[in-house]
């Protein structure tokens, strides 16, 4: 398991406030540890005890280099069945993206340092497009209010551009780190321009009589929908989800 000791050279993310602080200054690890100053205190300059260590991914991903004011995308760790989906929470205004939302937060809190904990989360899901939600479309229940990058530390979509334009990196491991094997498909239930394809039913469905359309995260223009492979899963599949941080 990688740690980061909290020490000289790390900018920290400030504890309670939705923005990255940049790492890209950071002073080269030892063995991943990273020492920095504290005042007489002995805290850092965000408050935060030099004592307290937070976990990276199981493998190295590149999350130190995330500049500040993006939102951070990952695959999550696990493949889901629709049934999982239902099963996370009740959503009191009856949207079964929040109970998709929740399964994001989980792994964030999980598997991400702690001070992504502060961070929304949000599941990339399109629910039927025909129903009165107003934010049915993927596209419009996901923000992209600043710039995208991956939990591997690389660029992944400018802002405003996330469900225009191929985007600018892929996905080769899961927010663990642990690397993809085998066919990898992800629930978006969205065609490529975050419009609604097939959802499962807005996700209510898991059986195997209907389909949700799957993306590829190999893929910079078929991440959302594997088209390119004729790609929608019956709904009773296991595959993973897109978790996206959504910055005030």
């Amino acid at each position: 398991m990688l740690k980061i000791i909290i020490g000289t050279g790390l900018l920290l993310v400030a504890m309670g406030c939705n923005t990255f602080a940049s790492l890209e200054d950071a002073a080269e690890p030892d063995m991943g540890t990273y020492d920095q100053g504290t005042n007489d205190e002995g805290t850092n300059d965000q408050g935060v005890n030099i004592d307290q260590s937070v976990d990276l991914c199981d493998v190295s991903c590149g999350i130190e280099h995330i500049p500040a004011d993006v939102d951070l995308i990952f695959v999550t760790k696990t493949r889901y069945f629709v049934q999982d989906i239902i099963d996370a929470i009740e959503a009191p205004d009856g949207d079964i993206r929040q109970r998709a939302d929740k399964l994001c937060t989980d792994e964030a809190n999980d598997f991400l340092p702690s001070q992504f904990a502060q961070l929304k989360w949000k599941a990339i899901l399109s629910r039927d497009s025909s129903t009165d939600n107003p934010d049915a479309e993927a596209r419009n229940y996901i923000a992209n209010r600043y710039p995208v990058w991956t939990h591997e530390g690389n660029e992944f979509a400018d802002a405003g551009s996330l469900f225009s334009s191929p985007t600018k990196s892929t996905f080769s491991t899961s927010v663990t780190g642990e690397p993809f094997t085998g066919t990898v498909r992800v629930w978006t239930g969205a065609k490529m321009d975050g419009g609604d394809a097939t959802t499962c039913y807005s996700w209510v469905r898991a059986d195997n009589t209907t389909t949700g359309a799957v993306g590829n995260p190999r893929s910079n223009t078929n991440w959302l929908n594997d088209s390119e492979n004729q790609m929608a899963a019956l709904c009773d599949e296991q595959h993973y989800l897109y978790c996206i941080s959504q910055l005030p």
